[in-house]
């Protein structure tokens, strides 16, 4: 049989006979582009049911191509959004549709690509493929993320991609990453990033690397009980692609939300297999603040989040932090102590399970007994033995004051450090002995460079509490401190450690 038909802006020129299909002519205008196809490809298209239409036979296809489009990338790529540029390609298709066999070209220039979750596309995207037998050589592959008209991050790759069957394609790529801004688009997220990557096997392919992140700030409130991480639930499915991810973090991870505002390091070994996801690693506190029942802690640095389990990701706490609690004294046998005290608690247990209990004090001892301790965050009520607490013998208004002072130092220090751009900002309204505007001590912090943070102290007053200084981070476990302390006295500091 013979057939002749026009369908919109396709062109068909077909015989079929002996389960052949024979294509004299087949032209495709897009309006963005022109496609067309001669050959043969092996088919049953009769009317009778039957188990297979295509037949694995042999094939002969020619496609030339140029389009300025490239929608029908997203049918085989679910994480494009869409693929703009100029393509150009021209190959055979040999073989059988079963195992085919490809010769020839394809070449996209000036492309802007926009994946799912991702906020800012790939701009000047430019792929050569030199396509040989069952292999599509990348030849080369680059892009580069702006922001505005200004270039901010650039992408290397190439390699090959071996068709062993029309439902199984083995990758071996290279990709390098440099200052790639990566910006989340489905909450406040955003990272700069250095990587090298590789992706290896069969299809779904597993990424394995070095991700280096020069710093990043996560905004978003911790997820409930069962809701899943914001980040991972985008990167569920089970065609999702294997990750084995060996992730450093110098410095400058800032975690700032309704719980926590601190600054992290650490490295993790970050695991995807299956849909199922594993971290192996630890995570470093540098700086930073907690907020619970209206108080502000202040984190101590050396506090440490472990990973351990590799099975769930449920990790391990090892955190000082002290608040601020007023009519509450260590020495339970007066009835009135400093207006002003310093409770130190320990946090550990794991994060899904935390435990609070007391921790020592200058003296060497616990200050107060674990039960004690829960009284004070969450009633500011010290309970005594005979049942009489210093609350009762406190002043109403020094716990008022104590409270209000709280959620100052609590709100402003997440309001400052989005408006002023700045990493750090606490007030610390209870500065001394007793509330005093003017005592009010004011810290800010601030990176000037991904590795060189630097911050000031001082109380509003300009009087007391003077002390600026600067961290500069070579390398994870390589530290140079340099600070002028309240005393105007110098001090540089080099500290190197190494995990084995």
């Amino acid at each position: 049989t013979y057939n002749e038909f026009v369908l919109g802006n396709l062109f068909a020129d077909l015989n079929y006979s002996d389960s052949t299909v024979i294509i004299d002519s087949i032209i495709i205008n897009s309006g963005t582009g022109h496609y067309s196809a001669i050959g043969k490809f092996p088919a049953i298209l009769a009317f009778t049911e039957t188990e297979d239409r295509i037949l694995d036979l042999s094939q002969e296809i020619e496609i030339s191509a140029v389009d300025t489009r490239l929608d029908g990338v997203t049918l085989f790529l679910s994480d494009v959004e869409s693929l703009k540029g100029d393509l150009a390609a021209n190959f055979k298709l040999t073989g059988t549709p079963y195992k085919p066999r490809l010769d020839g070209v394809i070449n996209i220039s000036n492309g802007n690509l926009k994946l799912y979750d991702l906020a800012l596309p790939l701009d000047s995207l430019n792929v050569e493929m030199r396509m040989a037998n069952q292999t599509v050589h990348i030849e080369s592959a680059s892009a580069q993320c702006k922001k505005g008209k200004e270039a901010i991050g650039r992408v290397l790759g190439s390699g090959s991609i071996f068709v062993k069957s029309i439902d199984e394609v083995h990758y071996d790529l290279n990709i390098d990453i440099s200052s790639f801004p990566v910006v989340y688009e489905l909450g406040d997220i955003t990272a700069l990033i250095d990587a090298k990557l590789m992706v290896l096997g069969a299809t779904p392919p597993t990424v394995y690397g070095d991700v280096y992140m020069k710093k990043a700030t996560y905004r978003e409130n911790f997820a409930e009980e069962d809701d899943g991480w914001i980040v991972l639930t985008s990167l569920q499915g089970d065609k999702t692609w294997d990750l084995n991810l060996n992730i450093e973090i110098p410095s400058n991870l800032w975690v700032k939300n309704d719980d926590i505002d601190a600054e992290f390091s650490g490295s993790l070994n970050f695991i995807r297999e299956k849909g199922n996801y594993r971290y192996i690693g630890t995570l470093d506190i540098l700086r930073g603040k907690g907020f619970l029942a209206d108080r502000s802690f202040r984190i101590e640095s050396g506090a440490t989040i472990a990973y351990e389990d590799i099975e769930y990701p449920n990790p391990r706490l090892d955190i000082y932090a002290v608040t601020k609690i007023r009519g509450a004294t260590a020495d339970k046998t007066t009835e009135s102590g400093s207006s002003n005290y310093d409770l130190r608690v320990h946090i550990t247990g794991t994060l899904e399970e935390p435990i609070i209990s007391a921790a020592e004090g200058e003296e060497g001892s616990p200050q107060f007994t674990t039960e004690e301790i829960i009284s004070l965050i969450f009633y500011d009520y010290y309970g005594s033995s005979d049942g009489v607490g210093l609350s009762q013998t406190g002043k109403v208004s020094d716990r008022l004051t104590s409270g209000l002072s709280g959620y100052i130092s609590s709100q402003m220090a997440q309001i400052g450090s989005r408006t002023l751009g700045v990493e750090t900002f606490e007030i610390d309204p209870v500065y001394g002995d007793k509330f005093d505007p003017l005592g009010t001590k004011l810290t800010v912090g601030f990176y000037t460079h991904p590795n060189l943070y630097i911050y000031g102290r001082s109380a509003i007053s300009g009087v007391a509490g003077q002390e600026v200084g600067f961290e500069y981070r070579l390398k994870r476990f390589l530290l140079m401190e340099g600070r002028r302390d309240e005393e105007n006295f110098y001090h540089l500091i080099l500290n190197f450690y190494w995990d084995y």
